[in-house]
């Protein structure tokens, strides 16, 4: 987009926008970020303090549904807000086969999902009418922003797959980023004993402690459901007797049992992703050269499998606190 253009789908939709009953505030301005490698953002005119709004747009109708149907009408009353609406979006419901294959491995992130959704609750309404209702939509400073500054509207603390998935961008080095490790496979890799495994599961459900996915995070630490799950799941009958009878479950509480069970149960799991994380790596070094649809794709998944990862290395290194006692009384202290 040249930069009249851009000077020229900004005015129209400004005018448009105040027009219709929107409230703009005069400290802020549109930029165009492309050179960023990102797209139209807001800049702040001057210092913003704390609370100030920074518009404000009456709720007229639920957004989505009312974009699809004005956007089929040339002469829509929307269409200065369409013109500046990017042309193509980079969130995986629109991507190719090729390009979801890039997320294999990923359990947060699916199109069928999206578009079962789609489907269900928005296609209905394509041709419904359309009402105005009352209320408010405002947008709020929430920190003091100053002159010449970038304005970033929060999504809140989200992983990069649900950032990928919603929006279509992810953030490097995210603190929020987890990976997930579906129940049924944790039941399918962890049952010493067949023939008690469905009564396993039952009594796991029926407690509300096997779910559906597992959450790792970057804290590195286990969930205590995974724990207990993983503690039942490989109990021989007599153990498993014995918690019927006595309706005690065990405690969340990592023992050397575990160790090698769930050292191979993650190591699974990162076999899950068609790739390494060295290769992953290895590709984003030269990220320039990709597209921004892989480049997103890898830092989901590269995300994942460090978690995955880092966690395995605590376990491997882990030993009970009695065996580190010991190791620690066992040094010899030197005397001077």
């Amino acid at each position: 987009m040249t930069d009249i253009t851009f000077e020229i789908t900004n005015k129209n939709f400004v005018e448009w926008f105040c027009s219709n009953g929107g409230i703009l505030s005069s400290k802020i301005a549109f930029k165009d970020y492309s050179f960023e490698n990102a797209g139209r953002g807001i800049v702040a005119l001057e210092d913003i303090e704390e609370f100030n709004n920074l518009y404000k747009i009456n709720q007229w109708f639920p957004l989505i549904i009312c974009l699809m149907y004005e956007s089929q009408s040339k002469d829509s009353l929307w269409k200065p807000y369409f013109d500046i609406l990017p042309t193509e979006f980079n969130t995986p419901m629109f991507w190719n086969e090729d390009e979801l294959e890039e997320l294999i491995g990923t359990e947060k992130i699916g199109r069928d999902d999206t578009e079962n959704s789609f489907n269900e609750y928005l296609l209905p309404f394509i041709q419904a009418r359309l009402f105005r209702e009352k209320g408010l939509s405002q947008m709020i400073a929430t920190k003091k922003i100053n002159k010449g500054e970038q304005i970033y509207n929060t999504y809140g603390d989200l992983c990069s797959s649900d950032l990928l998935r919603k929006y279509g961008f992810v953030d490097e080095n995210n603190i929020h980023d987890i990976v997930e490790i579906n129940g049924q496979f944790v039941v399918d890799n962890l049952s010493v004993e067949e023939t008690n495994k469905k009564e396993k599961v039952e009594l796991l459900l029926e407690e509300d402690i096997l779910d559906d996915v597992f959450i790792l995070d970057t804290s590195n630490n286990l969930p205590p459901d995974l724990i207990i799950t993983v503690k039942v799941m490989m109990m021989n009958k007599v153990q498993f007797k014995v918690l019927k009878e006595m309706g005690k479950f065990p405690k969340p509480k990592m023992i050397p049992e575990l160790k090698n069970p769930l050292i191979e149960l993650l190591k699974k799991r990162l076999f899950e992703y068609r790739t390494s994380i060295n290769s992953d790596e290895e590709i984003l070094m030269n990220k320039n050269n990709i597209s921004k649809k892989l480049k997103n794709a890898i830092m989901v998944r590269l995300s994942e499998k460090k978690i995955l990862q880092n966690v395995i290395d605590f376990l491997v290194s882990w030993e009970p606190e009695n065996v580190i006692d010991k190791k620690r009384s066992n040094k010899r202290i030197k005397v001077e």
